[in-house]
C-alpha cells in the first residue's frame, strides 16, 4: 500500500481465509433457508381455504413451489455471499442491506397471506418484495455481475408470484 492508504481503499476483491469464505458461504445460503422456513408452518395449500379460492389460470400445481423455492433460496444466498466477497463500498452495502431487507419481506408474505387468511396483505407485502428485489438485483450488479444476474430468476419468480397473489385478491 502506498503511504496514506488504507486497506478499504485498495481495489480488489475481499480475500478472507478459506475457513471463514465457507462459514460465509454457509451462513448466507442457511440465512436465505431460514427465511423460508420460516413460512412452512403456516403454508397449507390442501386447506379449504386455499383450495376455495379462485387462483389464476396459470397458477402452477402447489407441488411445484417447494422445490422452487428451495432452489431459489439456495441462489439468493449464493448472490449475496460473491457481493460480501467483493471489495468493501457503496454498492456493496447497499447489495446486502436490500437483499436483508428482500429477505425480511419475504419470510413475511407466508405468514400474512397463509397463516392470516389475508391475501390482499400478502399482495401489498410482495410488491415491498419486488421493490426490494430490484434493488437487490441492481445493487448486486454493481457490485459484482455474476450475483446479480444468479439474482435474475428470484426477480422473475418474485414477480409471477405477485401475478398469482394478484390474480387471487381481484377474483375473491
Amino acid at each position: 500500500m502506498t503511504s496514506g492508504a488504507t486497506a478499504s481503499d485498495t481495489a480488489g476483491p475481499h480475500r478472507p481465509s478459506r475457513k471463514a469464505a465457507a462459514l460465509a458461504a454457509v451462513a448466507f445460503v442457511a440465512g436465505a433457508q431460514i427465511a423460508g422456513g420460516i413460512g412452512v408452518p403456516f403454508t397449507d395449500p390442501g386447506s379449504d381455504w386455499y383450495l376455495n379460492l379462485q387462483k389464476a389460470p396459470f397458477n402452477p400445481p402447489p407441488w411445484v413451489f417447494g422445490p422452487v423455492w428451495g432452489v431459489l433460496y439456495v441462489v439468493i444466498g449464493l448472490a449475496a455471499f460473491i457481493a460480501w466477497l467483493a471489495p468493501p463500498g457503496k454498492n456493496r452495502t447497499l447489495a446486502l442491506r436490500w437483499w436483508t431487507v428482500q429477505l425480511l419481506l419475504n419470510a413475511s408474505w407466508t405468514p400474512v397471506f397463509f397463516g392470516a387468511r389475508l391475501p390482499g396483505w400478502g399482495l401489498a407485502l410482495l410488491l415491498g418484495v419486488d421493490v426490494a428485489v430490484a434493488a437487490s438485483f441492481v445493487y448486486l450488479l454493481r457490485t459484482d455481475k455474476r450475483a446479480g444476474w444468479m439474482f435474475l430468476p428470484y426477480l422473475m419468480w418474485v414477480l409471477f408470484a405477485t401475478s398469482l397473489n394478484a390474480w387471487i385478491v381481484a377474483a375473491n
